[in-house]
């Protein structure tokens, strides 16, 4: 890229990074889906990586992950009706404890059929969780900044998505794999934690008044 080319787009994800961490109730969703994101993805990759060392075949890990995938599309198909009725502080928290109490019970279990059971109830409310979460943040975000906004809060809620596979490669050689799934539990329970605590977060309310409740931290 020229260096003038380079400096524009250097100041325009500053100023999208910038604006959103202003933010009091969008800086609060970015991260607790940072830290949820980073506990969650820990624990899965922990799954597939102590099934591979048990000898498990592509087949079933295959299996495993086209079974959740399965789930968060008939998650999603109650999206749009959900947000609309249900707060989406109240869902947020309610997927967050969910996902969280999934991946506190998979130390408990390990067939694939039983695995399957725990994270597929476990990912149910995700989709409406993202739904109304997201979609706040595109109504609270003023037009000209969408672009900078949601390419900033992508990075940031991703960045520690390369840390899963290391915290579970590093856990597995030195926790094992219960011990592993605990620690990715408790990063979980933290951010469930993190948003009992953020009272932006919580209050969010259904899609009708969304522009309303953005303005306040406008």
């Amino acid at each position: 890229l020229p260096a003038e080319a380079a400096s524009s787009a250097l100041a325009e994800a500053r100023e999208g990074v910038g604006w959103l961490l202003r933010r009091v109730d969008l800086r609060g969703i970015l991260i607790v889906s940072t830290v949820i994101n980073l506990g969650f993805n820990a624990a899965l990759t922990t799954v597939i990586y102590s099934l591979q060392m048990g000898g498990a075949s592509p087949q079933v890990i295959g299996g495993l992950n086209a079974a959740l995938g399965a789930v968060m599309l008939l998650g999603a198909s109650a999206g749009p009706f959900l947000v609309t009725r249900v707060r989406a502080g109240v869902l947020a928290l309610a997927g967050l404890a969910l996902a969280t109490l999934g991946i506190v019970l998979l130390p408990l279990v390990s067939t694939a059929p039983t695995i399957v059971a725990v994270l597929g109830g476990s990912v149910i409310l995700l989709p409406a969780l993202n739904a109304g979460l997201l979609g706040y943040m595109m109504v609270a975000t003023p037009t000209e900044l969408l672009g900078r906004v949601n390419s900033a809060a992508g990075f940031i809620s991703m960045a520690a998505m390369p840390l899963a596979p290391l915290i579970a490669g590093l856990g597995l050689d030195l926790l094992g794999r219960t011990g592993t799934l605990l620690l990715a539990g408790a990063i979980c329970v933290i951010a469930v934690g993190m948003a009992l605590l953020t009272p932006s977060l919580r209050r969010i309310p259904t899609e009708a008044d969304w522009a309303a409740h953005a303005e306040q931290f406008a």
